[in-house]
This record gives C-alpha cells, sequence and structure tokens, in this order.
C-alpha cells in the first residue's frame, strides 16, 4: 500500500498500490472493491471535499473518481507530469488541487474540470511533496535534495526557498557494492566495459529526467558503434560436441 485515505464523510477507505488497482473499503462492513483502471503503481491518493478521490501513479497520470458507485468510475484523467507523479494536495477550499513529480514541476489544476492553472519551475531535482497552507495562501513543494519552495497561491510567485537537507537520505558520494561491480582485471579477462553514468538508481528510472535519458543513450550509442572502444567484445560459439553412442550396460544383480 502506497497511500490511503478516508473519504468526507469517513464512510470508505481509498487506497493504492503497486498492483494498478483503486481499492476502497467500507468501514462498517469490511465490504471491499479492488478496481483496475490505472495503468500504473499507484503513488498518490486525495480526496476532493466533494468526495471525488484523486489518484495519481507512475505513468505521471492525475485522475478523478466516483468512489460513491458501486464499482468506482473514473471520469477525468489528465497527463500530469513526465515520468512519476508523486504527490497530490489539495486547497483547503477544495478549488485547487497540486501536483509534484519526477519532472521536477510542480503543476496546479482546477478542482472542477481539471484545466492547469499553473506551470511552477524551479526545482532541480524530483518533487516528492506539496502540500498546501491551511489559511489557502501559500503552497509549499519539496524535492528529493531536501529543497522546500513557499509559492504565493494567485500570483504563483515563489516568496521564500528553506533547505531541509538534513531531512534527507541523498547520499553524494554513493559507490556501487564492490562484489557487484567486478573489479578491472576481471573486466579486462572476461571482456566487461563497466561504463559509470554518474547518475543514482534514483534518476535511471525511464521516467527519469530527459536530460538523464539523453545522457545515458548518448553512452549506448558509444557502445553500440563498431569502432568504438566501447563496443562489445566479439565472442566465440560455444562448440558443443554431438553425443556418442551410449554404451547398454546392465546394472549389477546382487
Amino acid at each position: 500500500m502506497q497511500f490511503c485515505r478516508f473519504d468526507a464523510q469517513g464512510d470508505y477507505l481509498i487506497g493504492g498500490a503497486r498492483d494498478n488497482l483503486l481499492h476502497r473499503w467500507d468501514v462498517v462492513t469490511d465490504a471491499a472493491v479492488h478496481q483496475p483502471g490505472p495503468k500504473s503503481w499507484l503513488s498518490a491518493v486525495h480526496v476532493l471535499p466533494t468526495n471525488v478521490v484523486l489518484s495519481g501513479g507512475h505513468d505521471g497520470k492525475l485522475t478523478w473518481w466516483n468512489v460513491l458507485e458501486p464499482v468506482p468510475v473514473a471520469v477525468r484523467t489528465v497527463d500530469a507530469h513526465k515520468g512519476f507523479l508523486r504527490a497530490i494536495a489539495v486547497s483547503p477550499d477544495g478549488q485547487l488541487i497540486a501536483t509534484g513529480g519526477n519532472d521536477t514541476l510542480v503543476k496546479v489544476w482546477s478542482a472542477a474540470d481539471g484545466a492547469l492553472v499553473k506551470e511552477l519551475p524551479g526545482h532541480a531535482r524530483h518533487v516528492y511533496n506539496v502540500a498546501f497552507h491551511p489559511n489557502g495562501k501559500f503552497l509549499v513543494s519539496g524535492d528529493l535534495m531536501g529543497v522546500v519552495k513557499q509559492w504565493e497561491v494567485g500570483p504563483w510567485t515563489m516568496t521564500r526557498e528553506l533547505d531541509a537537507k538534513a531531512l534527507t537520505k541523498y547520499d553524494p558520494v554513493f559507490k556501487a557494492d564492490p562484489g557487484v561491480v567486478p573489479d578491472d582485471d576481471t573486466c579486462e579477462q572476461s571482456g566487461i566495459t563497466v561504463v559509470n553514468t554518474g547518475f543514482q538508481h534514483t534518476d535511471m528510472s525511464d521516467r527519469g529526467p530527459d536530460n538523464v535519458k539523453a545522457s545515458i543513450q548518448g553512452v549506448l550509442d558509444k557502445f553500440l558503434e563498431s569502432e568504438s572502444k566501447l563496443a562489445p567484445v566479439e565472442t566465440k560459439k560455444i562448440a558443443v560436441p554431438k553425443p556418442d553412442s551410449v554404451a547398454q550396460v546392465a546394472p549389477p544383480i546382487n
């Protein structure tokens, strides 16, 4: 389970997980509905005051659900982010929706019709969380590197930036386990080429930043060039001898 929320009246618990389903449990009867529809893992769930449920997934889509139907129905979907949609927040008056994702953007949407209200660039890394202030006048967003930005709702100007790096677990000197990457001698003997991309595993998803994908594609293109020093080592096919006749030997009789 990635996220779960109660509906506005507290009758249902709605959750999203890594099984491409939207889950709904009746808190009184325990009756459960596991509704297919999402095309990826759900990474965020939120509830509007109107009891419409919002879900966001690793496919970058933001979906509105009518969960009061016998079976939850998706009533609207927008392509919100390139890459994972990681966070959803709803303004105190229920009029605005904020989302954050792997494309380093914060986006603000109309809860009523799904129209894009504002796109807020400024983060250098994946946006992991967004939240509206209880007075509805400010929106805050936090990214992978512990940078927190405060935005004024309406003008959408950034009013200040906070340093929360102490709360992150990002390790700038992370190295792969030496037991996983072969040493230089083993690589030379086995014809293995180790390519250092300079990126961490959190950057290297196929839904990660475009500059990371472009860099990796560039390395791959060089690797595949026949005249490149990184070209794959030519290997010989292993000759498998044909089976010979097998002598028929009777088992000894005790």
